[in-house]
C-alpha cells in the first residue's frame, strides 16, 4: 500500500495520468443507510447512456449489510459493472471512497460521482438536505454541464463540482477542524495564508475529476479515522470533507459550484444547513 502511494503521487508529479478514461465515469455510493440506496439508483437510471456506458457502481458499506445492498442493486440498477466493498463503521463516508479512489485510480475512472445516504439524524431536515443535494447533482441542467468540463472541453480546469448553494468559505465554516486541515494542506505544499481563500463543498457529496482528488492518497493515514459515536464534527473524516478542495487546489484545478459559480467571497449568506 505504500508502494503504490509512492507511485501516485509521483504519477502526479509527473502528470503522467494518461491511463485516466475522461469518459468513464465511477459513482461512488457509501449506503450505511441502503434503505436510501433505491432513491439514489433511480437518479443514477436517469442519466444519458453517455454517462452509464463506461459507468461502474462501487458500493461501500458495512459487512451486515452487504447482501441487502446487492438485492437493492439488482432490482434498481441497470449498470452492469458494479462492486459492492465491506467497510468498518469507521470515518462515515470518507474513508470508504478514499479505500475505493485508489481502484478508481488503477481502472482508468477519469471522473467520480461522490455521494452517500445521508440521513443526518442530529437534525429534523436531514432528509429535506440530503434531497435537496442529490436532485440538483442529478438535475439535467448539472449533468450536462458535468459532461462539457469533465469530458468534452480539453483545456477545461475545473477538478471539482458541489451542489449549488454548497461551496462555502473555509474561512467561515472551520468548526473544530482547522489545526488538523492545516496540517494536512501543508503536507500538500498549500501555504497557510492560502487555505482561508479556498472554498470546500459541504456535505462531501459532489462530481469531481480523479486526478483532482489523487493526491489524499499520498498523505492520509487510514488509522488516523476515528470509529463512530455519533460526533457532528471535529474528527478526521470531517477534516478531510474540507481537504477534497484543497487536494484540487494543489492540482491547479478550481472548484465551481453545479451552476458554475466560483465562491462569491462578498456573500456573508448563512448556510441554511449549518
Amino acid at each position: 500500500e505504500a508502494l503504490r502511494q509512492a507511485l501516485i503521487k509521483t504519477a502526479i508529479n509527473r502528470k503522467d495520468l494518461i491511463h485516466l478514461d475522461n469518459n468513464k465515469y465511477a459513482f461512488c455510493i457509501h449506503a450505511f443507510y441502503p434503505d436510501i440506496l433505491p432513491e439514489i439508483l433511480t437518479k443514477i437510471e436517469s442519466l444519458n447512456n453517455k454517462f452509464l456506458n463506461k459507468s461502474k457502481l462501487f458500493i461501500t458499506t458495512t459487512s451486515e449489510k452487504i447482501d441487502l445492498c446487492q438485492e437493492v442493486i439488482e432490482k434498481y440498477s441497470k449498470i452492469k459493472l458494479f462492486q459492492i466493498i465491506a467497510c468498518e463503521n469507521r470515518g462515515r463516508d470518507i474513508k470508504p471512497f478514499l479505500k475505493v479512489l485508489n481502484q478508481l485510480y488503477s481502472e482508468g475512472f477519469g471522473n467520480i460521482c461522490k455521494i452517500h445516504t445521508k440521513k443526518s439524524l442530529h437534525r429534523a431536515d436531514g432528509k429535506k438536505w440530503r434531497n435537496e443535494v442529490i436532485d440538483d447533482l442529478f438535475s439535467n441542467e448539472t449533468v450536462d454541464f458535468v459532461f462539457q468540463k469533465f469530458s468534452k472541453d480539453k483545456n477545461s480546469n475545473i477538478g471539482l463540482i458541489s451542489p449549488k448553494d454548497h461551496l462555502l468559505p473555509m474561512s467561515t465554516y472551520w468548526g473544530s477542524n482547522k489545526k488538523t486541515v492545516e496540517l494536512m494542506a501543508t503536507r500538500l505544499g498549500i501555504p497557510l495564508k492560502d487555505i482561508d481563500k479556498i472554498p470546500f463543498a459541504a456535505g462531501s457529496m459532489f462530481w469531481a475529476k480523479t486526478y483532482a482528488l489523487l493526491p489524499l492518497l499520498g498523505i492520509v493515514d487510514m488509522e488516523s479515522f476515528e470509529f463512530e459515536k455519533g460526533q457532528v464534527d471535529g474528527t478526521f473524516a470531517h477534516a478531510i470533507e474540507r481537504l477534497f478542495s484543497i487536494a484540487c487546489h494543489s492540482c491547479d484545478f478550481k472548484l465551481v459550484d453545479s451552476l458554475g459559480n466560483s465562491l462569491d467571497s462578498t456573500n456573508n449568506q448563512l448556510f441554511k444547513y449549518v
